[in-house]
């Protein structure tokens, strides 16, 4: 088979048919990432010429060059026909699963850095969120945190995202990464995903800490309302000591986001925190008693309320565990808590009660 393949390559070349390219690396810059997803998303749904004797092995593979170039990176349209087969769409991404990660030198023209140039001013700047679903979680559970692409009305057309390729990155040494785990919400099925984390087998091969995720549309500039876009676990080590709190959050890294013409938009980025807590008492309640906190952020007084049950004692902890207060809660449901002292930042507040110790993280602004 590698005669015969050796024999068609020499054949083609011979004949003119000179362009060589890497099957995956839609975007022609030397490596099959999730930024790929991009170029086959501006162009889902075109015809190209089909490769002879396509393959989605990676190796080089010449191809028939189309007559059409991405409008703003010039990369020629046959790059994202990964399979050959001369549609370009989804399935095109099964040869992104397969080559994730691989690098190439010898693609032709030769591959380039994939640099978009050409930004779009808009009125309305959407928003990446992401945001945990939980303010605490204890050290052997798992957080589960949603990335949201965010507007507070529905953009126009002209001004709406086809989509975006990104890196979260976190430090691992509070949470077991070989579980890290990604889940993306494919309906209503206009969006194409990959994502990617240390040992998730949707793709493989991306370093510890870091997790790559890439959306788009099919042609369309889809990404014009607020939606949950993907789901992120993380389980928490057995590493804290008795009564320590850490507080854990991801930061964006290498936001790419485009429309339909390959024009770059502005985005505005927000992360959460979540506080991992390894509990000295062993009836913990994270969620199922209610308790209120208002305001929040807050300055100078922390109204608390706990319907459930009268608290005992409340402690307030820093973010490296640091008991900075601890006053009697004089078994009340109601509770006005003076924070004009405390440090400004992240602050974990402990209420004591006779069922258990409730949890909940507060802001402490100056």
């Amino acid at each position: 088979m590698k005669k015969i393949f050796t024999l068609c390559f020499t054949l083609l070349s011979l004949t003119g048919f000179t362009q060589i390219m890497f099957p995956g690396d839609a975007n022609n810059d030397g490596r099959c990432n999730h930024v790929d997803i991009l170029p086959i998303g501006i162009l889902y749904g075109q015809e190209v010429f089909p490769r002879f004797l396509p393959s989605l092995n990676w190796q080089p593979q010449p191809f028939e060059p189309f007559p059409g170039q991405l409008p703003v990176s010039g990369v020629n349209f046959a790059f994202s026909d990964s399979d050959g087969n001369g549609f370009i769409d989804s399935i095109d991404l099964d040869a992104l699963a397969l080559n994730y990660d691989l690098l190439q030198n010898q693609s032709q023209p030769p591959p380039q850095p994939y640099i978009l140039g050409d930004t779009l001013f808009t009125t309305s700047v959407p928003t990446l969120r992401l945001r945990f679903l939980q303010d605490t979680v204890l050290v052997s559970d798992t957080a589960t945190a949603v990335l949201q692409f965010f507007t507070p009305n529905i953009l126009p057309s002209d001004q709406a995202a086809l989509g975006f390729a990104l890196d979260l990155q976190y430090d691992t040494e509070n949470v077991q990464d070989s579980l890290t785990k990604v889940y993306v919400d494919s309906m209503p099925g206009d969006l194409m995903f990959v994502a990617s984390a240390v040992n998730f087998r949707n793709i493989w091969r991306t370093p510890s800490g870091t997790i790559e995720m890439g959306v788009a549309g099919k042609m369309k500039n889809t990404l014009d309302h607020t939606r949950d876009l993907a789901y992120i676990i993380i389980t928490v080590d057995v590493i804290l000591r008795s009564g320590e709190t850490r507080p854990f959050t991801m930061a964006f890294g290498n936001v790419l986001m485009v429309n339909k013409h390959e024009q770059v938009l502005k985005v505005k980025l927000e992360t959460d925190t979540v506080i991992l807590f390894q509990p000295s008492s062993s009836v913990v309640h994270l969620e199922p008693l209610s308790l209120r906190l208002s305001p929040n952020p807050v300055q100078e007084q922390l109204h608390i309320e706990s319907p459930d049950a009268p608290m005992e004692r409340l402690d307030v902890f820093d973010t490296v565990g640091r008991l900075v207060l601890s006053v009697d809660g004089r078994d009340e449901t109601r509770f006005d808590l003076s924070v004009e002292t405390l440090p400004p930042g992240l602050l974990l507040l402990a209420v004591r009660t006779r069922e258990g110790v409730i949890l909940r993280k507060f802001v402490r602004q100056e």
